[in-house]
């Protein structure tokens, strides 16, 4: 990963989902840092552990090589379960870890038909 230098753009706590919602800018980064860097970096930071941290998008800004990122930073990673969505549980993981929790679904649709 190359040195890359995130600058904070907004910061709101929300109290009913008990949740640090977070964007950042990285500037010069796009295409060069994954999610997990991205979370990394952001953990590093905030002092927050890197379990509680969920990249919810990381997108390019047209025009620039800036990318452009929103974060969720929960209090209880339970409630992360409860809210999120299971796909962005998922991006979260390895590709080995993926492709196993992949087929482990798989095979419990295959055993309930």
């Amino acid at each position: 990963m190359a040195e890359v230098k995130a600058i904070r753009m907004s910061e709101r706590y929300n109290p009913l989902l008990k949740r640090l919602e977070v964007s950042y800018v990285f500037k010069n980064a796009n295409g060069k840092i994954s999610r997990n860097d991205a979370k990394e970096l952001i953990s590093k930071e905030l002092n927050r552990p890197k379990d509680n941290i969920y990249v919810i998008k990381l997108e390019g800004e047209y025009g620039t090589n800036d990318l452009r990122g929103l974060f969720y930073i929960y209090d209880d990673p339970n409630l992360a379960a409860r809210h999120l969505k299971k796909y962005l549980h998922l991006r979260a993981l390895s590709k080995e870890e993926r492709k196993k929790a992949y087929d482990e679904r798989r095979k419990k649709k295959a055993e309930a038909k």
